[in-house]
């Protein structure tokens, strides 16, 4: 969504999710969405529509953080910028010719982030990968 004006203050602003589980045999998410003014709104969603979501959250908050630093003054960015989130299971898997590897990261049960990564950079990102194991096992 390109940012344009809007006033906030117009809009309901969330406080916190809670309640948060599955309904239907599990073929639905369930949660409350706490509200600002103290309301609490009730809302469903496929589990298969859980990773988009997720996923555009994490889009739109790298985007307000770069917004932020720049009405701020500050037009590079100060170190990354990320969000940690922890990985449950992590599969990779290609086709024969292809010029990719793809990564799968479970983040939840139905809940998968899915990265389409060039051959081309699969020997740097082994290389960091290699580096970052040797830091947290203690080496330098």
């Amino acid at each position: 969504m390109p940012e344009v004006n809007i006033d906030l203050s117009s809009m309901r602003h969330i406080r916190a999710a809670s309640e948060v589980g599955a309904a239907s045999d599990g073929q639905a998410i369930v949660l409350n969405l706490e509200m600002e003014g103290g309301s609490t709104e009730r809302f469903a969603m496929s589990p298969s529509r859980v990773g988009q979501l997720v996923a555009s959250l994490l889009f739109a908050s790298e985007v307000a953080a770069k917004d932020r630093l720049i009405a701020a003054g500050k037009m590079a960015k100060p170190g990354e910028q990320s969000t940690l989130i922890d990985i449950v299971r992590i599969n990779a898997s290609s086709a024969p010719g292809a010029d990719y590897v793809c990564i799968r990261m479970v983040i939840g049960e139905g809940v998968n982030l899915d990265f389409r990564i060039p051959l081309a950079i699969v020997p740097a990102l082994q290389g960091k990968i290699t580096e970052a194991l040797a830091v947290a096992q203690g080496g330098v």
